[in-house]
């Protein structure tokens, strides 16, 4: 084994760096119970201010319904979280799962999530907006709603979230939300990736594209997509 040998700027790169962290910080309203099984937790900074992060997680936030998507705040760089609530719903009864954060270039962070009635037979992709910093959510749109007729159904999972910031990309700005549809019809079931963008900051939302081929649900999943943009907005 060869290895090489560094110098100046290269060397310093490699040089072992000294990090410590802090206390860890319970951001959780409720322990573990079967109703919040999973937290699947999501995080995003704002590119304006660094010390501004929101984070969300699968929680038993105080609402009326006891398992939600519950989001956290701090302007301290993480020193010190502050509980915002749950994200907004369309009927109390109403749970959300799938979390998903994302902030623009100016500051606003962006929630995607997965609204479940409470007969489980619609799931909705949501994303609620927030213009101070993840203290509040207060407004969201629809991107994708469950279908259902007799000849076509279907219904969304495992939603994601990007955007665009890049300084010099011709699409900054644009937001990406990913998703697995499950779809089909009286003979079989399949499943395939979509995503739909928003360029007017989350009013409005473009109709779903289809990212992956088809598979059958019988056979094969596709499922856990993440956008991600590069700096020329690729």
């Amino acid at each position: 084994l060869i290895l090489p040998v560094l110098y100046g700027a290269d060397a310093a790169r490699r040089l072992p760096v000294n990090v410590t962290f802090g206390p860890n910080i319970n951001l959780s309203v409720q322990r573990w119970s079967p109703k919040v099984a999973q937290r699947e937790t999501t995080i995003a900074v704002n590119p304006r201010n660094p010390s501004n992060l929101v984070a969300g997680a699968i929680d038993a936030v105080p609402r009326q319904n006891d398992r939600s998507c519950s989001f956290s705040y701090t302007m301290d760089g993480g020193l010190t979280w502050k509980l915002g609530g749950g994200v907004p719903l369309e009927a109390n009864s109403d749970m959300s799962g799938d979390p998903a954060l994302a902030a623009d270039a100016d500051g606003n962070f962006y929630y995607a999530y997965l609204r479940e009635d409470k007969s489980l037979s619609k799931f909705d992709v949501l994303v609620a907006k927030s213009t101070d910093g993840g203290r509040t959510f207060p407004t969201f749109s629809a991107v994708a709603r469950t279908v259902s007729t007799p000849t076509f159904a279907s219904m969304n999972d495992k939603d994601f979230i990007g955007v665009d910031t890049g300084a010099a990309s011709p699409f900054r700005g644009t937001i990406y939300v990913t998703w697995t549809e499950l779809y089909g019809d009286a003979t079989a079931d399949f499943y395939r990736i979509n995503v739909a963008t928003s360029r007017d900051g989350g009013a409005t939302w473009s109709a779903p594209q289809h990212l992956s081929p088809s598979v059958g649900a019988s056979t094969e999943w596709v499922i856990g997509s993440v956008p991600v943009v590069a700096p020329d907005g690729t």
